[in-house]
């Protein structure tokens, strides 16, 4: 499928977004490998928790002072102990709502504005991103209009989203 669109449309920019069940090593070397980005949901766990304690005791500390939901973003270079061959980005979501933590993460091969590192208002786009659900194709006529949905800087002069 992704030779036939990028024999009919070259510059468009394919993108997976997927729930944590596809975020295994075999997909995300096959989207690696034939130039697919992807941003997958990630199953938290207590290595993962622990990469974000910081962040959670400071939205913790402040919902209680405010009173209201609090969040921070995060990303890191991550490595699973046996099933990923190599490092990639997670992005992280410290959330404290309703008197609890509420953690959520992503892997995804998508870099930022200034390469590796990104910034927590790029790590909120992420979620942003993965947020979006059904299949979403934009176009330059229509990148003004992605734009201001999505907060993301345009990614290409095309790109179509496929969702799980």
């Amino acid at each position: 499928m992704v030779a036939r669109i990028r024999a009919r449309w070259p510059a468009t920019r394919i993108m997976l977004r997927a729930e944590s069940g596809f975020a295994r090593e075999d997909l995300m070397v096959w989207c690696e490998a034939n130039d697919v980005d992807f941003v997958f949901g990630l199953a938290q766990n207590g290595r993962l928790i622990g990469e974000i304690k910081s962040e959670l005791d400071q939205v913790a500390a402040k919902s209680a002072r405010t009173g209201r939901p609090q969040r921070r973003f995060k990303a890191f270079m991550w490595r699973t102990r046996k099933s990923w061959s190599r490092r990639r980005r997670v992005v992280t979501k410290a959330e404290w709502t309703k008197g609890e933590a509420n953690p959520r993460f992503i892997v995804t091969s998508l870099r930022g504005d200034q390469g590796p590192q990104l910034s927590p208002q790029e790590c909120a786009n992420y979620f942003t991103h993965f947020n979006m659900s059904g299949i979403r194709f934009s176009n330059e006529s229509r990148s003004s209009e992605r734009l201001k949905y999505t907060q993301m800087p345009p990614l290409s002069p095309y790109t179509l989203l496929i969702s799980s």
